[in-house]
């Protein structure tokens, strides 16, 4: 079928392909009827993947619809102050828009004259573009048909997405200087809390030898040890005759009015001066902590 303008100034073949059709006899063919000015759309019974312009028909008992690719475009908006592209702001500018495309279905005769006129234009969407598609024409399609009103809408909606983009950056890029700046202080100290557990461990692992050797020779017999006791502080509980009678290197931080209570029953030891009174803070006045070092004998 050859479909006319009504001025008579465009042609448009309508090419019925019912037989399977390789996609490059699908482009030569068009070819061939542009060299006689001849604009060609093929209708299929099924979805192409081809690029050269088509359509899928649904024949029905009174109507032959055509089923895809056609999509329409509707813009959608966020809520005042919280657009979906701008969540990382502490105060989200005004939503420009967002374009959804989704399938329609339209008349073959309609579509006709919508293709004659050219209000009906066969195109591949914008990158970035997404499209509600139906079952029928699934992922295959690449191109669509679509009015030109419609992409010019869309490029009026990328263009307010790229201003509002580019009235945002200050603030991001203050936004991400503050991120690294958080972030690197959490990597410092972490690297410092690292560090305060690695020499917390290395004091405890130095002087639990010879508070075992102390307790056992205070009480007889070999006591063992419970490192990292929580009722403790954290601090190597030494346990002697079924009852904790030393704590080795307790955390200081973690002395709390009931540690600090328990701790009054048991001798604390400690790896220096500085040590032991950080500890004292934390405890009664009349708590017992003992400096122990390396060199001193059991």
């Amino acid at each position: 079928m050859l479909a006319t303008s009504p001025d008579g100034a465009r042609r448009v073949a309508w090419e019925a392909q019912l037989a399977k059709q390789h996609d490059d006899d699908t482009l030569s063919r068009t070819e061939r009827y542009a060299v006689d000015g001849v604009e060609v759309v093929w209708v299929f019974d099924r979805p192409t993947t081809s690029a050269a312009p088509a359509v899928t028909v649904k024949v029905e008992q009174t109507s032959i619809h055509v089923d895809g690719p056609l999509a329409r475009l509707q813009v959608e908006r966020c809520n005042p102050r919280s657009c979906s592209r701008y969540l990382d702001l502490l105060v989200p500018p005004p939503c420009p828009g967002h374009e959804r495309w989704e399938t329609v279905t339209f008349g073959l005769d309609a579509f006709v004259g919508l293709v004659c006129q050219a209000a009906a234009v066969w195109v591949r969407l914008p990158a970035g573009a997404t499209i509600r598609q139906s079952p029928r024409i699934g992922s295959a399609a690449r191109w669509w048909w679509t009015s030109p009103a419609y992409l010019q809408w869309a490029e009026a909606v990328r263009d307010a997405q790229r201003a509002t983009d580019a009235e945002v950056v200050g603030e991001r890029s203050a936004l991400e200087q503050a991120r690294q700046v958080a972030q690197r202080r959490r990597a410092q100290e972490a690297e410092r809390h690292a560090q305060r557990i690695a020499a917390l461990m290395s004091r405890q692992d130095r002087l639990t030898p010879l508070v075992i050797q102390r307790v056992a020779a205070e009480a007889g017999m070999r006591p063992w040890h419970l490192p990292a006791d929580f009722e403790y502080a954290m601090g190597v509980s030494v346990i002697a005759n079924h009852r904790v009678v030393a704590v080795i290197c307790p955390i200081a931080s973690r002395i709390t009015g009931d540690v600090a209570h328990r701790l009054l029953s048991v001798t604390v030891y400690v790896a220096s001066e500085r040590e032991r009174r950080a500890v004292a803070a934390g405890c009664h006045s009349e708590q017992r902590i003992v400096v122990l070092t390396t060199g001193d004998s059991p």
